[in-house]
């Protein structure tokens, strides 16, 4: 069962490796070393630009998501860990985000890199509509749900 918590300032390093793997799964040639992108999240998740969650299969760290905004939702960065795509956890990640994170007007929008082909495809089929760098979905969701993300 896919279980999910925001991330806070004691996750900064966690959240800087994730992207470096997020970073070369998709075919991103980031100038951003190491250190770079730590500096980088730490503005982001101290100063509240975005939201970080983490997300756990039986206590297991099997990816995360960053975004910002609440009628219009920008997803920057979204990563299921390699050894567990293909085996729907993107599809249940992006499901919980939808039911207990985000409203029911919601429209989420996100780039993929151009050439991450298996980021398109996995975007498309859960519904998104445009070119990878300019994707968009609206979302219709009872908002009366609460949040289960601690």
């Amino acid at each position: 069962m896919l279980e999910a918590r925001y991330a806070t300032e004691l996750d900064v390093l966690l959240l800087a490796e994730l992207n470096q793997e997020m970073i070369a799964a998709s075919g991103h040639s980031s100038i951003l070393n190491r250190e770079e992108l730590i500096v980088r999240m730490k503005n982001w998740i101290t100063s509240g630009e975005y939201e970080a969650i983490l997300f756990f299969c039986s206590n297991e760290l099997v990816g995360y998501c960053l975004f910002r905004g609440r009628s219009t939702i920008c997803l920057r960065q979204f990563l299921i860990r390699k050894r567990y795509r293909g085996r729907g956890v993107g599809q249940s990640a992006f499901e919980f985000l939808k039911e207990n994170v985000w409203s029911k007007d919601s429209t989420v929008k996100l780039d993929v890199y151009p050439t991450n082909s298996s980021g398109y495809a996995f975007w498309r089929r859960l519904g998104f509509n445009g070119e990878p760098e300019s994707m968009v979905l609206n979302i219709g969701l009872d908002s009366s749900k609460p949040a289960n993300v601690t």
